[in-house]
């Protein structure tokens, strides 16, 4: 079984033991992850980790208290899988709900060979996208590639090389972590999911870690609509190469081609 890491906020033991109840009602260990307080950085910290040059160019808002420390408790995670001698981790939020059996659906993406680097085992408040491409995985499950991939990082499976790309790429942060990992031509990373979903994200307690959808900055004056623009064709180019290297049943061999966008 590979480690799970849970980001929990100094103070939410109540998320924490709901947390733990679920993991260890299936009979699954993990090891917490101390979250950051976005909102307990000095100006300093927040300058010293931020690009706001990026983030005006590259986003279309500033990014809140919430998100910057969102991105770094996940950035704990990825370091602390580097710093082991695993292949993989599944990171949780600890905002989660088991509704589905774990050890099977992570059986399921482990005992196989793929060329999927981060792989979403729920989908943000419900949401859904298009299907581009699905594999059987095993009687019980598909992986899937969506046209875009999936918002939030509630919970997901991370390779080793998953994690070392996205800490390179995210030396300095502008975007929101969900939203850096579906930029996978510029991270290097290939990203998909799990069908059925063995994860739902719990409406039991209110976000804390995140701050999600409260206290947004105000976007830049059609800077999102001009980034869906900029950004279609080399995402779609990074989907076909992933369902490609898929079809071809390849391990990761081939790094995403290198786009000017």
């Amino acid at each position: 079984m590979i480690p799970i890491y849970v980001i929990n906020l100094k103070g939410s033991d109540n998320r924490l033991q709901r947390a733990a109840q679920q993991l260890t009602g299936q009979g699954l260990a993990f090891e917490r992850i101390d979250a950051v307080n976005g909102r307990q950085l000095s100006a300093a910290q927040k300058n010293a980790i931020l690009d706001t040059k990026a983030n005006r160019t590259k986003f279309y808002r500033p990014l809140s208290d919430g998100e910057i420390g969102c991105y770094l408790s996940h950035k704990k995670c990825w370091q602390t899988l580097l710093d082991s001698q695993n292949e993989y981790a599944l990171v949780l939020e600890d905002d989660f709900s088991l509704v589905g059996n774990l050890k099977s659906s992570l059986a399921s993406v482990l005992n196989q060979p793929l060329p999927v680097d981060i792989i979403k085992l729920c989908n943000y408040q419900g949401r859904e996208r298009a299907n581009k491409f699905s594999r059987e995985l095993d009687a019980n499950h598909h992986l899937v590639i969506h046209d875009k991939p999936l918002s939030g990082c509630c919970a997901y499976v991370i390779s080793r090389f998953g994690a070392k790309q996205m800490l390179a790429h995210a030396n300095k942060i502008y975007r929101p972590v969900d939203t850096d990992i579906q930029h996978t031509w510029e991270t290097g990373v290939h990203v998909g999911a799990l069908h059925p979903y063995p994860i739902a994200q719990d409406n039991y307690f209110d976000s804390d870690i995140a701050s999600k959808g409260r206290n947004k900055p105000k976007a830049y004056p059609l800077q999102k609509q001009w980034l869906a623009l900029h950004n279609w064709t080399p995402a779609y180019r990074a989907r076909r190469h992933l369902v490609t290297l898929l079809r071809k049943q390849g391990r990761r061999t081939y790094p995403i081609p290198a786009t000017n966008a």
